[in-house]
């Protein structure tokens, strides 16, 4: 009877042991599924962080090639900006120095475009630049005529040559100033636009 109490003891014993085993086993197995698991997480986080730096890497070069290709292009663009001497005129003058492309500027005050020239000639020597009332039509002739001799045909023309004296007001605003205003906001722009356009057409420069 002895005998098989201990026979059975040593069973159960032995299968205690074996449970045992198995669960230290299964614990394992899992801390290694978990480790394997963690560690193709990090290598797929490495992974797209690399990619994105990649992209993001081409994106920066191809941004550099546009604009190395913009300002080669630009270079060979012949700009002329009415209005140069104040305001917006004035602001893109002085942004598109950087293109160092050839550059016509205007005002109706000689003394401001002289200034304006010369200001614009310490960052690139193809400057040019006259005054002129545009409100007058013979003013008009002569400016084209004075680009086409100085710089030659222009393949951008920029008007920011604009009037708005006196009174804001319709009913106070006096003949002169409104004779004076349509003269060159919308008369002189008009002429100059199409004298400027034909030139383009003759010298077949597609302009803007």
């Amino acid at each position: 009877m002895e005998k098989y109490i201990l026979i059975i003891f040593l069973v159960i014993l032995l299968c205690v042991f074996v449970y045992t085993q198995y669960k230290k086993i299964q614990e394992i197995e899992h801390f290694q599924t978990e480790y394997i698991k963690d560690m193709f997480k990090y290598f797929d986080g490495l992974k797209k962080y690399n990619d994105e730096k990649k992209i993001k890497k081409e994106l920066i070069s191809q941004e550099k090639e546009k604009k190395h290709k913009s300002m080669v292009k630009m270079k060979k663009e012949k700009i002329l900006i009415t209005g140069a001497t104040n305001g917006l005129g004035n602001i893109i003058a002085k942004f598109a120095l950087k293109y160092k492309c050839p550059m016509f500027v205007t005002g109706r005050k000689e003394k401001d475009v002289e200034k304006l020239v010369a200001e614009l000639k310490e960052s690139h020597d193809e400057i040019y630049g006259i005054a002129f009332d545009l409100t007058k039509d013979k003013s008009i002739k002569k400016l084209v005529d004075s680009v086409r001799r100085q710089m030659g045909c222009p393949s951008i023309f920029i008007n920011c040559a604009i009037a708005s004296k006196s009174s804001a007001y319709i009913s106070t605003k006096s003949e002169k100033d409104w004779k004076n205003e349509i003269d060159l906001n919308v008369k002189a722009m008009i002429l100059l636009s199409q004298k400027i356009a034909y030139k383009m057409y003759l010298n077949k420069i597609q302009g803007r």
